[in-house]
């Protein structure tokens, strides 16, 4: 059976954008069924300032991250999900519940409209324990992640619907 990664890991990155007054999410529900982003954090451009030294300077002004441990490797259907799950953070009003479920915490004041229409200012990062092999050897062709200056970064810019926005994938 898969296990989720550790609630700890969220909690810490939680915490350590929330030190440097960066607001975070953990478990930001996009859809109902259990269709939430580990962490989502949204960033003024002081936030950004904060990150520029850091693992996160790629953020922009929205950033979903997902966890990958040892019992829940990235598969190609993980990759798919993650991305369906940050696409659809521009897809559902936060602030109108529907009958059946509860209000959805707001990302400080950013509607699911304004998400849609800047997808440039949105990023995805997917931090791994150990490497996606498969998605990085055996199905580059078709995930198209190539490798940075920083060993273990692997970035992917081909899914941009405007330049700007990426997807990120770690593993240390």
């Amino acid at each position: 059976m898969q296990q989720p990664f550790d609630d700890t890991t969220k909690a810490y990155y939680r915490r350590y954008f929330e030190k440097l007054d960066i607001p975070a999410v953990t478990q930001y529900e996009v859809f109902a069924r259990s269709r939430a982003i580990d962490i989502m954090v949204t960033c003024t451009a002081e936030d950004l300032h904060k990150l520029a030294e850091t693992s996160f300077a790629h953020f922009r002004q929205i950033n979903a991250l997902e966890f990958k441990g040892y019992h829940d490797p990235l598969t190609a259907i993980n990759l798919n999900v993650i991305m369906m799950r940050a696409w659809g953070v521009g897809a559902v009003e936060n602030d109108k519940p529907s009958e059946a479920e509860e209000t959805p915490t707001p990302l400080i004041g950013i509607r699911a409209q304004e998400i849609a229409e800047m997808p440039d200012q949105r990023t995805v990062t997917i931090i791994c324990v150990t490497r996606p092999t498969k998605v990085l050897d055996d199905l580059h062709t078709s995930f198209r992640f190539t490798p940075t200056p920083e060993p273990g970064i692997y970035c992917n810019n081909e899914h941009q619907i405007r330049s700007g926005s990426f997807t990120q994938l770690n593993w240390r």
